[in-house]
């Protein structure tokens, strides 16, 4: 057995020789904590973190914003991040380079969505894009989703809107063990540890995901995806100030079949985050981070054999100091941050690319009226290699004694162009085509305007929200000629589009009852070429019931997901992927304290729509959980 094998052996197996003896120290604790639970009202209005950078009710947030918090996550028992947010209002999958899948915003897809771990930006983009299935949901608190453009608190990317991965910390000692079967062979394992050890507390989870599919690939490809996660974490206090640190490893192994390639995909993934907290209050942050990935391709065929391998190492090392306060009723936030970023790979030239940046920005939302909140903000970003940005924002909330409200905001965005944009050198000889990179690429621009308005009150929220994006500077490979029969392509701010759109929704609780509803319309235009954009419905709808009380539940949800044009041809014809609807459905019962079962099926009626598709198929699972905390 090899050493990355045994260690969740290891793990697992101390966790089941605790469980009794901790089960017995956290009896009376976690019965108060139950008893409290059950009088707690049913919260409509989240805290969130990642749409101001520092904890604000989601109703006070000017910009639209999405929370798949743990309940939700643990639900699903899901094999990947995507698996949970491709049912949620607003969210399209998307198909990514290679094998895997990422999400639209406001439909602009993966390479203009910023994704973070708890704050800070991943590494990991192949061709701009990020696969959110890479990410297992065993690690994860909440996740929260901010769509528009946030370069205002974030940066690079945003233009879409930005993705919160937020891990988990435990504050309480915590022994869990859970197992997860399903469609596909998906044989899924976790496991946490967390402990105050000597005036700090440490905690380490693991967990192994493995499914006889390729992420984002059509139901029928033959192939497989095998995942290591692990993260361990260590917070305390040092004098005065507060210590966290945490680093999260991915280890993962795709091999598919797209004949006559049989394709091998390894990643490698290292990102680590240390934040110290100065204040009595918590007012300042320095956070240090690094996020380190490594991806290895392989294409193999039956007549030529192995292929040499492809190589893509990207690494981010940032410094960030941020800091809150308030005067009277008016809370900020300021900031400053460095980073570098380095990638090596075969495609670009010289092997080996980096380049600097730096940042200062600030948001202020100032209390006008009890009842009229404003928040302005911009940032300044400098780059040694594409030059400057300045990305504002303004926005107010407007609210009623009585629970109506009204929002607005206006956004600036930017993306910065990326290495292989600026230095790519690609000859495909058998293909008939070369690609060359541009460095003198200007970084793409967006402005945003969002309106919402409705009503909310404790058990009931009612809401239609608009919104338009127009994008300049879209970066595109241009043809720029041909040489000895090769076609040769390079990079520019070739492109403008806009997208808008509508989205209108209701939730209701009532006692052990919970319904929700919505539907959304999307409208897309690639101005330069006159035509809509490609993977995008106009049309989404979902609602669900759930009924659930004392840890039990039982829950169903149904997505509907229009007509989607998915490939044009030389000639300008579309071919469109078909309307399709999912059926979704799942329950869970408490055997004991701290024994849970969970049964379900996503997509149960295996829908299957006309045309090229990205759909997942039916799946059912089946999951057991032991242990105490959280």
């Amino acid at each position: 057995m090899s050493i990355r094998r045994f260690v969740p052996v290891l793990v697992f197996g101390l966790a089941g020789s605790i469980l009794p003896a901790a089960a017995c120290a956290q009896q009376d604790t976690t019965a108060k904590a139950d008893t409290l639970a059950k009088r707690s009202p049913t919260v409509l209005d989240p805290i969130v973190v990642t749409a101001e950078r520092r904890p604000t009710p989601a109703s006070d947030v000017t910009a639209p914003v999405i929370v798949v918090d743990s309940d939700a996550i643990a639900r699903r028992a899901a094999v990947d991040v995507t698996t949970i947010l491709r049912d949620v209002a607003g969210i399209q999958p998307e198909a990514v380079v290679g094998s895997g899948s990422g999400i639209y915003l406001q439909g602009l897809g993966s390479d203009r969505v910023l994704v973070l771990l708890d704050g800070s930006p991943m590494a990991g983009r192949l061709d701009g894009q990020f696969d959110l299935s890479r990410i297992s949901p065993a690690e994860l608190r909440r996740v929260e989703i901010v769509e528009g453009p946030q370069s205002t608190l974030y940066g690079s990317t945003a233009l879409g809107g930005v993705v919160n991965l937020i891990t988990d910390q435990d504050a309480v000692p915590t022994a869990r063990f859970s197992s997860t079967m399903g469609s596909d062979r998906q044989r899924d394992f976790a496991g946490n540890l967390g402990a105050p050890v000597g005036g700090w507390f440490l905690s380490l989870d693991g967990d192994h995901r493995g499914v006889d599919a390729v992420p984002g690939a059509n139901p029928g490809t033959t192939g497989s995806a095998d995942r290591w996660d692990w993260m361990g974490r260590a917070s305390g206090s040092i004098g005065g100030s507060a210590l966290d640190a945490r680093l999260m490893t991915i280890d993962e192994n795709q091999k598919y079949s797209i004949l006559p390639d049989h394709l091998t995909s390894t990643n490698l993934q290292y990102d680590g985050l240390v934040k110290l907290t100065f204040g009595s209050s918590g007012q300042t942050d320095l956070r240090l981070h690094g996020s380190w990935f490594d991806h290895k391709f392989v294409d193999a065929t039956d007549s030529a054999g192995a292929q040499p391998a492809q190589w893509d190492r990207e690494r981010i090392a940032d410094v960030e100091l941020v800091h809150r306060g308030s005067i009277g009723a008016s809370a900020w936030v300021a900031g400053a941050k460095v980073d570098r970023e380095w990638l090596l790979s075969d495609r670009i030239s010289p092997y080996e690319r980096d380049a600097s940046s730096a940042a200062l920005y600030g948001s202020v939302e100032w209390e006008i009226a009890p009842a009229l909140h404003v928040t302005t903000g911009v940032r300044f970003t400098d780059s040694q290699l594409w030059g400057s940005d300045l990305s504002p924002r303004l926005g107010a909330a407007l609210r009623s004694r009585g629970g109506l409200y009204l929002k607005a905001e206006v956004a600036h965005g930017f993306r910065a162009p990326s290495f292989d944009e600026q230095y790519l050198s690609l000859l495909q000889a058998q293909f008939g085509y070369a690609v060359y990179g541009n460095p003198n690429l200007k970084a793409e621009q967006s402005w945003n305007v969002t309106g919402e308005t409705g009503l909310e009150r404790r058990d009931v929220h009612v809401y239609v929200r608009g919104f338009a994006n127009s994008l300049r500077n879209f970066i595109e490979a241009d043809q720029t000629g041909d040489s000895s029969g090769i076609l040769l392509f390079t990079y520019d701010n070739v492109d403008r589009a806009r997208t808008g759109g509508l989205e209108t929704g209701a939730s209701v609780s009532r006692g052990v009852v919970t319904a929700s509803a919505s539907y959304t319309w999307l409208t897309t235009h690639d101005i330069t070429n006159n035509t809509d954009l490609l993977g995008r419905a106009a049309n989404t709808a979902n609602g669900s019931l759930a009924v659930g009380r004392n840890g039990w539940s039982v829950g169903a949800s149904a997505v509907y997901t229009g007509r989607e044009p998915v490939a044009r041809d030389m000639a300008g014809v579309v071919t469109y992927q078909g309307a399709f609807t999912r059926l979704n459905v799942s329950a869970e019962a408490p055997v004991t304290r701290g024994v849970k079962f969970t049964l379900g099926a996503d997509d149960l009626n295996d829908a299957k729509p006309t045309g090229p598709a990205l759909v997942w198929g039916r799946r059912l699972y089946a999951e057991a959980s032991v242990g105490i905390g959280r």
